[in-house]
């Protein structure tokens, strides 16, 4: 969580196409997201030892979202990065925990190679790819 910043994994379906979404929120006003979007591949390191390799297609982008309910206000800052899976990916990573995730961003304060490791819900996308119906 380096600036607050929380990192979520969805799993989705664009028709016949599967989706891996990565989403990151902050509120902290100086994690600048328009300048700081992820970019080149990004590698999925399995708990087997195998590394999936997701090559970036320009499907990334970022919001502000602006609190309005509390008495002061807060805004969260959000960037997305959007890669396909294959349906060997896809089986891949049914069959096998997601431990890692690699990726670097655009930002010249966050230079180098990132890596985020996944703690909890290691089913989650599991149980995403079958509700899918991938």
């Amino acid at each position: 969580e380096k600036y607050g910043m929380t990192t979520s994994v969805t799993i989705a379906k664009n028709e016949s196409q599967t989706m891996i979404i990565f989403w990151q929120e902050t509120s902290d006003k100086n994690m600048n997201f328009f300048n700081w979007l992820w970019t080149g591949k990004v590698l999925l390191y399995l708990e087997n030892g195998e590394t999936i390799t997701l090559i970036d297609r320009n499907m990334k982008g970022q919001n502000i979202l602006e609190d309005t309910e509390s008495s002061y206000s807060s805004k969260k800052y959000q960037r997305f990065s959007t890669y396909y899976l294959t349906k060997g990916e896809c089986d891949k990573l049914k069959k096998n925990k997601l431990t890692m995730v690699s990726y670097q961003t655009t930002s010249s304060f966050e230079e180098g190679t990132k890596y985020l490791e996944l703690q909890k819900n290691h089913y989650t996308i599991k149980h995403q790819l079958f509700a899918i119906g991938k």
